[in-house]
């Protein structure tokens, strides 16, 4: 489950995060805001006796009621029935329950890869189920389509009963066109396939005429087969609270969420902190607004540091990746030559980068960069300490 780069990525991260001069660009992390987002925690509303009792399981009306309302109107572009909205100690909960219900053990859930790392314990580590990858290459610009998962499906030897679409995608720091996510899920509507659509990064689009289509947007009912996974973690840059949800008119799905909501729902004080939050229009668009900016311009930042060292990399509009493309810096086009300019950049720099081995990507060489978890003066000096590295080797 954890093998390969996963392993090694996380666990020098865990030695050395205390360490001087060590620099993360690993970690899926926005701490660009806390200066927004510090104060406005602070401004605690009073708290009512109710908060510290029982409550449903899967999330208090309340906070339902503000995540129906920030993503009908940010995301989907309609209105959001809160009863529709299942909430859960963050997205990999929510993912987690979802794989007890719409699939069995041994099942395969299609996911394009390079992909997020997490998604493979998320899925398999008690759920049962098996990710079945569909390589996506940069030479293609990392393209999915239909006749790709009908391939991996037929590979696949097992029932596929799940596609997982994320959307704006993480490792590539880019939205999906529109054309191309509507054609993923009128594929898995003619198969009756289920759509996972994680689009927990829905609201960290910054690239100047980007067009982010969600898949709530792209149908006036999500049906039983369309599901919305959504979280606070990074378009709110607050990881820490534990708070995800899912949008699905599923209703043996929302009960199977309500129960599991007994072992992993939310705190009722982050709940009721959350929600007061988000349902505060006026701040949500200041804090929005402020953070794309932030953002878009550390990313170009990056991009015109990678630019000029000839590095090739995909040009972010969205979340808080570069996707780096390092094969010419490699001994040889293997996993285990990708493993030790992983480690030397790490060594050397003192920087540590996600291997294409822990996305899963297909060829060796493709590194992820996380630009969103350090001060942007530090950022830049990182970057610039990778590439002192690849110039010297």
């Amino acid at each position: 489950m954890l093998a390969g780069g996963f392993a090694s990525y996380i666990d020098a991260h865990v030695a050395r995060q205390d360490d001087p001069g060590y620099v993360s660009l690993a970690i899926a992390e926005n701490l660009q805001m806390f200066d927004l987002l510090g104060p406005r925690l602070e401004s605690f509303p009073p708290v009512p006796p109710r908060v510290v009792g029982y409550d449903a399981n899967a999330g208090r009306q309340v906070l339902r009621e503000a995540i129906a309302g920030l993503v009908g109107r940010r995301m989907f572009g309609r209105a959001i029935d809160p009863a529709h909205v299942g909430v859960l100690s963050g997205a990999s909960a929510v993912l987690e329950a979802m794989a007890f219900v719409l699939g069995d053990p041994g099942d395969g859930v299609l996911v394009p890869t390079p992909s997020y790392a997490g998604f493979w314990p998320d899925l398999g580590a008690r759920a049962g189920l098996d990710v079945v990858g569909v390589p996506t290459r940069a030479e293609d610009g990392y393209r999915l389509t239909p006749d790709m998962l009908d391939r991996a499906r037929t590979d696949a030897g097992r029932p596929t009963p799940i596609l997982l679409l994320t959307n704006p995608d993480n490792p590539r720091g880019q939205v999906r066109d529109r054309d191309e996510v509507e054609a993923l899920i009128a594929w898995a509507e003619d198969r009756r396939i289920h759509v996972i659509a994680d689009e927990v990064y829905g609201l960290t689009v910054f690239g100047e005429g980007t067009d982010f289509a969600s898949a709530g947007r792209l149908r006036p009912s999500l049906g039983d087969h369309l599901h919305v996974v959504w979280a606070v973690s990074k378009d709110f840059g607050m990881s820490g609270l534990r708070c995800g949800a899912v949008v699905t008119e599923n209703e043996p799905l929302r009960n199977a969420i309500e129960l599991q909501g007994i072992w992993t729902g939310v705190s009722s004080l982050a709940q009721h902190a959350i929600a007061a939050m988000l349902a505060d229009d006026a701040w949500v668009d200041t804090y929005l607004d402020a953070m794309r900016d932030r953002l878009g311009n550390l990313a170009a930042t990056v991009s015109r540091a990678l630019t000029a060292a000839d590095v090739p990399h995909l040009p972010p509009t969205a979340g808080f990746f570069v996707l780096c493309d390092l094969r010419e810096w490699l001994a040889e086009p293997t996993v285990e030559a990708e493993h030790a300019l992983w480690q030397r950049i790490l060594d050397e720099a003192d920087v540590n980068l996600t291997p294409g081995s822990a996305l899963r990507a297909p060829d060796p060489g493709i590194f992820r960069l996380c630009y969103a978890a350090n001060p942007p003066e530090v950022v830049a000096d990182a970057v610039g300490r990778v590439i002192e590295v690849l110039r010297a080797a």
